[in-house]
């Protein structure tokens, strides 16, 4: 094999590595999350870190990560709502209008008004839900109020 195929293949091989970083560092929070909110020991989570990770997953290609993103994102605010996440705001604000999918604009338009709304973190932290789909409904009830209001 050429040594320029070699180069190739060593690129291809790091970029998909770096792709998984991000995937990796979410799956490993959902399942902190997961496990019990209650075990969770925030102040020793790393948020610039947590931030910049999701930030990249926001923006990945696989609409499959973005929504995971979207939903970790959510949690994440609701187990830390003393933090502002701007960059994670803008991302989300993005998507909401650009997002690549008529999902993916929902979802980030719904998330969005949940973290504009740091009074709705209280709601979200005191109900229940099964699963994701579960949860975006949930969301969706909680955040409808708003957008009735005037």
């Amino acid at each position: 094999m050429s040594q320029t195929k070699r180069n190739d293949k060593s690129k291809m091989g790091k970029a998909k590595r770096m792709k998984q970083i991000p995937l990796a560092i979410l799956t490993l929070f959902i399942v902190a999350v997961a496990a019990s909110p209650n075990d969770l020991n925030v102040s020793k989570l790393d948020f610039d870190q947590i931030e910049e990770a999701y930030v990249i997953s926001l923006n990945n290609e696989n609409l499959g990560v973005i929504e995971s993103a979207l939903y970790c994102v959510v949690m994440l605010q609701s187990v830390a709502p003393e933090r502002s996440f701007s960059r994670l705001n803008e991302a989300v604000t993005a998507l909401s209008t650009a997002g690549t999918s008529p999902q993916i604009r929902y979802k980030a338009s719904i998330a969005g008004l949940y973290l504009d709304n740091p009074e709705l973190t209280e709601q979200l932290n005191k109900q229940s839900f099964h699963d994701e789909p579960d949860f975006w409904a949930m969301l969706v009830k909680n955040t409808l109020p708003l957008l009735t209001d005037s």
